[in-house]
């Protein structure tokens, strides 16, 4: 497969995904990123953030139906999360370069919303990490931890 520019993989493509799961997952999001490097692909759209202190790692992923071009955009969450809130049902993504800077336009027939974006990269491939150990948390006694 060729090689695409990221310009190329970006431009004009379309992602459709649920408002409500995507709005859970910017709000879990919220709580410890201002910006979020949110990975988009054919399949999913998911992100894996460290907060400001490298304390807490959160990952999160929302099923949609894109097209093929996997790649990286820096969204400022909290600027999204009130646009996001006031839609509901399928909704579509869409990211246009425009004068040197990215822009992702999300909406239904309830309205479309225009939000700037950070950098758009390629995305990082990661390897696979095995562990010999898996620790596993009751989220109640979690989120206390974390308060």
């Amino acid at each position: 497969m060729k090689n695409l520019k990221v310009e190329e993989k970006v431009a004009g493509k379309e992602y459709v995904v649920d408002a409500g799961s995507l709005h859970g997952m910017l709000k879990r999001l919220d709580l410890f990123l201002v910006y979020a490097a949110v990975k988009f692909s054919k399949e999913k759209i998911s992100c894996v953030g460290m907060d400001p202190a490298n304390v807490a790692m959160v990952y999160a992923e929302v099923p949609c139906k894109g097209v093929n071009g996997d790649f990286e955009a820096l969204i400022n969450v909290g600027s999204v999360l009130p646009l996001l809130s006031s839609l509901s049902g399928s909704i579509s993504l869409t990211f246009e370069k425009k004068d040197d800077a990215y822009k992702l336009t999300f909406g239904n027939e309830g309205g479309f919303f225009t939000s700037n974006c950070g950098q758009v990269y390629d995305a990082v491939k990661v390897p696979d990490l095995n562990f010999a150990a898996t620790i596993k948390v009751e989220l109640a006694y979690f989120r206390r931890v974390l308060k």
